[in-house]
């Protein structure tokens, strides 16, 4: 896995920080119920960019590319 325990968590808990995973029961456009919504635009600050980033690049330098 790309992603271990650790990270993940760390992640979900600054998503919960700053707002932008919420817990509930949301409506969707297509009408379903959804028991999260997730609201990117609240990554809007350069704070949080930032550290979404580290979040994307530790991912990205842990995969195996080949050419």
């Amino acid at each position: 896995m790309v992603i271990d325990e650790d990270e993940a968590l760390d992640f979900v808990k600054f998503a919960l920080d700053i707002g932008a995973l919420k817990f509930g029961d949301f409506k969707t456009k297509s009408d379903r119920i959804s028991p999260y919504f997730f609201n990117i635009g609240l990554f809007n600050n350069g704070k949080s960019i930032s550290k979404l980033a580290g979040f994307y690049a530790n991912i990205l330098k842990k995969i195996k590319y080949t050419i």
